[in-house]
């Protein structure tokens, strides 16, 4: 009697550590790829759900969306990561610390490697991109039953408000960072915000620098070009226009990001490779390459 009881407390602990991956292949509409296991995870996957171009009619075509599954224990909360973009580099969630939790991870329709072959965008809507995260949701509580907290920074902060708006039963709690509502087209409260905020010494020397560019462009758009060569970038719209959308960029870049003092900016007997030095480490043109584009 003794023994049977011992095994009985055993089995759940080792149903709680066995191969995640026997228990993923029991979804349908995936194929799971084991990648290297990421820091805080016992196993990694990166993996693709079919999914129709439109929910309500799915006989119109399908596609395949990106997902990262970072993995601890099947009974853990689960972090539901909704991007608005593509998925680039390893993010391990603040939540997923505090929590000890598994990590989803989903790229948006119609980003990264995410994209259909035929680019109809009358399918690239809030309500079809919603409908894929409850698509994936649904699927994955079969394996995860914990709590489920969706979060997304920006964009994908977006993504989170419009999901629990759609889907309020799907997570337990919506953690959206970031996430901008813009009320037009064009927002008039950017610009707004951008003419109060800091010191008017700073905002100057901010217009005073953007001006300094554009005055030099004939010696800074080769020194962009040299760039792309070497880092082998393409600007599909060319160096010149790449130029003028980041100048137009930096003003905002500045006080988003937040890394920069104002007595770093380049002053007006700047050198042009101190110029683009400084746009350089901004980080700001990289967007308007063929990569930053498809990025977005």
């Amino acid at each position: 009697m003794k023994n049977l009881i011992l095994i009985f407390c055993l089995l759940p602990a080792a149903f709680l550590h066995a191969d995640i991956r026997d228990q993923l292949s029991t979804i349908d509409d995936i194929r799971v790829k084991s990648i290297e296991t990421r820091d805080g995870f016992l196993q990694s996957f990166e993996i693709f759900i079919t999914q129709p171009l439109d929910h309500s009619v799915p006989d119109r075509g399908f596609f395949e969306q990106r997902i990262y599954l970072d993995h601890v224990d099947a009974l853990q909360p689960v972090v539901f990561i909704t991007e608005g973009y593509h998925i680039g580099g390893h993010v391990r969630s603040e939540l997923c610390d505090l929590l000890n939790a598994n990590q989803l991870r989903v790229e948006h329709r119609y980003f990264g490697k995410s994209a259909p072959d035929s680019m109809n965008w009358q399918f690239l809507t809030v309500k079809q991109s919603v409908e894929d995260l409850h698509k994936i949701a649904t699927l994955f509580k079969q394996v995860y039953t914990g709590k489920w907290i969706s979060t997304g920074i920006s964009k994908g902060g977006q993504t989170t408000l419009f999901y629990k708006r759609f889907y309020p039963g799907d997570v337990d709690i919506a953690i959206p960072m970031v996430a901008p509502i813009p009320l037009a087209v064009e927002d008039p409260r950017l610009d707004e915000h951008l003419a109060t905020i800091g010191n008017a010494e700073c905002r100057e020397r901010i217009k005073s620098f953007q001006r300094q560019v554009l005055e030099n462009r004939d010696e800074i758009i080769p020194l962009f070009e040299t760039w792309a060569i070497e880092k082998n970038k393409v600007f599909p719209d060319g160096a010149e226009v790449a130029l003028e959308y980041t100048v137009l960029e930096y003003s905002f870049s500045f006080w988003q990001w937040g890394r920069w003092r104002c007595d770093q900016i380049p002053d007006e007997n700047a050198a042009v490779d101190e110029m683009f030095s400084h746009l350089e480490k901004m980080n700001i043109f990289g967007l308007y390459t063929e990569d930053g584009s498809t990025r977005r």
